[in-house]
């Protein structure tokens, strides 16, 4: 009576596990769920473009992609990736292209966050400048030592490509 009630219940968790994730090759078509995990996987693994700000929704076949990407470039690889998931139907394309002012900005607020806010730098009037992922950040520090660690600060934001250290060094000793 045990075995046969393990069966049932092996029986029913395949069953189950069919009608959510319909792996391609089957006869009817994916579900929603496959869909979307499938899609999703495809834009984590791209590693050309940074496609973690998309959303995926997927309502009856339409795949429907939202959220903000840096570049038109990011935008058709999402399009791409989402039209060759097995399963689509149609695509409805709600992503929006980040303008560069709004990327300077953000990335001017990482900066700044992170060197105002670290308690071993003091630095006085700090200017920061980004033109396409170059940084240059020009201040006062008290010693040569806060320079190469407000350079380390920045070197880890994303986006940023290089950095001009223009700072002062109040005390050179």
């Amino acid at each position: 009576m045990k075995e046969l009630t393990v069966v049932s219940a092996v029986a029913v968790l395949l069953l189950a596990w069919l009608s959510m994730s319909n792996p391609p090759g089957l006869p009817h078509a994916p579900s929603e769920r496959w869909i979307k995990t499938a899609l999703e996987s495809e834009m984590e693994r791209d590693a050309l473009f940074d496609l973690d700000h998309v959303r995926v929704i997927v309502d009856h076949g339409t795949v429907k992609l939202g959220g903000t990407v840096r570049t038109g470039d990011e935008m058709g690889e999402a399009e791409l990736l989402a039209m060759a998931t097995h399963g689509t139907q149609a695509i409805q394309d709600n992503i929006h292209v980040m303008p560069t002012v709004s990327r300077n900005l953000k990335l001017d607020q990482e900066i700044r966050s992170d060197l105002l806010e670290n308690p071993t730098l003091r630095i006085r009037d700090l200017r920061v400048r980004i033109v396409k992922g170059d940084v240059s950040l020009h201040g006062i520090v008290h010693h040569r030592d806060e320079k190469g660690r407000a350079d380390e600060l920045v070197a880890l934001v994303p986006g940023v490509d290089a950095i001009h250290d223009r700072m002062e060094v109040l005390h050179r000793a």
